[in-house]
């Protein structure tokens, strides 16, 4: 997909780039993680969180 604004590719959607912009995430069998505090979601704690779902995501 383009640049266009209100468009994402998926595999785009869990990536440190745009993790400032996720608020929780969860998976089958684990539970919710939220970073509602914009200091949160930018930190690399938060990043973290976001690739191991990503990677979850990818298997």
């Amino acid at each position: 997909m383009g640049d266009d604004l209100g468009s994402f590719h998926f595999s785009k959607l869990l990536t440190p780039d745009i993790a400032n912009l996720v608020y929780g995430v969860c998976a089958s069998g684990s539970p919710v993680e939220l970073a509602l505090e914009a200091e949160e979601r930018a930190g690399e704690r938060w990043r973290e969180v976001l690739q191991r779902h990503a990677d979850l995501l990818a298997t």
